[in-house]
């Protein structure tokens, strides 16, 4: 026997115990718990993603066998659904349920961002919801749900939780990853000298982008002494030649517009109470180049910012919702999908 209920301190409002049934409003969250006796492969879904999501917040660590598995249930559209307990992923018989109706309050769409969800290969994936429009749901990859040291003085660490505002669709730079030093797509030619090469900087002057004065070479020079370590202008340019050219005599350009940006084409910077943050939602040139060829794109979990396939950010733009003011919640890893 399983049911859907209630525990102390969990909130009461919108619940309606007689026809076990939950009202809640559009972005609004309840908390429920599923009781019964070693529910632990029980398997929890909504029946209908676009009205409502159930995300598991069960401690992991909790003692077997499971006697109550703690849920958060999050409205996202007007609509009715269920949240149903079923025996397992493939026995699709219904043990508990409740209804779920979420009201629509006119309030303006948001992003909110479940990053700890599943598992895909090495990489952490989670679901961007939106509340307050049509049902939309689309995947994305946050930070590492672990923190570790990486290299040149950066951390990889987990998107953290919060409500921030999305800023202005621009094409990112930053000299702390020396490739991001120049903006995706900037304008590239030969340098004079041999092996040499240039970019148009702001649209109307040529800087070099390689050798003793070039922008890439001397942010790779920093980003090694952030390790304590030390590169000649000759190893960075040999490290950028595969980059730049397709020969060994370093000719013939492979590419005439930037195409390695850490940030892909374009990025939103997540900004909170008005300031710039360190996060952002991008692309990343990999995942850029993998869609172009036609292979399969493969998420890979961030430094903390959010990373979106190509294809999921020109839908979410064409869609209305990459833009300047739009509210982007990041919950906690710890809200998972149900587990099997």
């Amino acid at each position: 026997m399983a049911v859907f209920e209630k525990s102390k301190g969990q909130d009461l409002t919108g619940w309606d115990k007689i026809t076990h049934t939950q009202t809640i409003k559009e972005g609004k969250d309840t908390r429920m718990t599923l009781a019964g006796y070693d529910m632990t492969g029980f398997y929890v879904i909504s029946t209908d993603t676009s009205v409502c999501t159930i995300h598991e917040t069960t401690s992991p660590t909790v003692k077997q066998p499971v006697a109550e598995r703690q849920f958060v249930v999050t409205g996202v559209r007007d609509g009715s659904c269920e949240i149903q307990a079923l025996y397992s992923e493939k026995n699709r018989t219904v043990l508990a349920s409740f209804k779920v109706i979420v009201t629509n309050v006119k309030m303006a769409a948001k992003l909110v961002f479940f990053p700890g969800e599943r598992t895909v290969g090495e990489c952490t994936m989670g679901t961007i919801f939106v509340v307050g429009g049509n049902g939309e749901h689309y995947d994305a990859a946050g930070g590492a749900p672990a923190a570790y040291k990486g290299e040149g003085g950066h951390t990889s660490d987990p998107t953290p939780p919060g409500v921030y505002v999305l800023g202005p669709q621009h094409k990112a730079t930053t000299g702390t990853w020396p490739n991001s030093a120049i903006p995706w797509g900037a304008q590239l030619r030969l340098g004079k000298e041999p092996g040499r090469v240039e970019y148009l900087q702001g649209g109307n002057s040529w800087a070099a982008a390689n050798g003793p004065t070039g922008i890439i070479v001397k942010y790779m020079k920093q980003f090694a002494a952030r390790d304590g370590k030390t590169r000649t202008t000759e190893e960075c340019d040999n490290e950028l030649a595969g980059l730049f050219f397709t020969d060994r005599e370093r000719k013939v350009l492979r590419t005439t517009s930037w195409d390695q940006n850490d940030f892909g084409q374009w990025s939103w910077n997540l900004t909170l109470n008005g300031k710039i943050t360190p996060f952002y939602i991008h692309t990343t040139p990999l995942n850029e180049l993998q869609t172009v060829k036609g292979w399969t794109v493969k998420l890979d979990n961030s430094h903390g910012c959010v990373h979106l396939a190509p294809k999921t950010r020109d839908k979410m733009m064409a869609d209305g919702y990459l833009k300047k003011g739009v509210i982007f919640e990041v919950r906690k890893y710890s809200d998972v999908a149900p587990r099997n």
